[in-house]
């Protein structure tokens, strides 16, 4: 698709899909971007921060720090916290927060924002290289990251 179709098929999903504008559904967009071109365009941030009522660097951020938009590693472990609606709700957010303070210098691991693992019934939930850990406390993500030295 070429590039004014793309932001075209953008702004329709946008307007399609009427998200509302609150941080927390810009993820569920950018997914939904990337499933119709493929890709997140850096020229369509502008077009989603507008359509989610967020600054272009706030959705910058976002992106950065999400799991799923971020390349894995090539030689390490990810580690990826549900920050779905449910998962937040049940204290996602802080877990996320305290396992980057707690992993901040562990190498070989990235720990990062993740989009929603299904598990809204045991959230909050968390993924390790893939494999789901629900539900998941810090104490559970210590023992799974010590698992993976030793």
């Amino acid at each position: 698709m070429e590039k004014d179709g793309q932001m075209q098929a953008i702004a329709a999903l946008l307007e399609r899909a009427a998200y509302p504008k609150q941080a927390h559904y810009a993820l569920a967009a950018l997914q939904d971007v990337r499933a119709l071109v493929g890709e997140v365009p850096e020229a369509a941030l502008p077009v989603i921060a507008e359509a989610m009522g967020m600054e272009v660097s706030a959705l910058a951020a976002l992106m950065r720090d999400s799991a799923q938009f971020t390349p894995q590693l090539e030689a390490g472990h990810r580690l990826a916290v549900c920050q779905g609606a449910v998962c937040i709700g049940r204290g996602g957010g802080e877990l996320l927060a305290e396992a980057r303070r707690a992993f901040a210098g562990t190498a070989g691991l990235s720990v990062a924002a993740g989009h929603c693992l299904g598990q809204c019934l045991q959230a909050p939930a968390a993924s390790l290289d893939g494999e789901v850990i629900a539900p998941v406390d810090m104490h559970a993500l210590v023992r799974a990251v010590a698992a993976l030295e030793g």
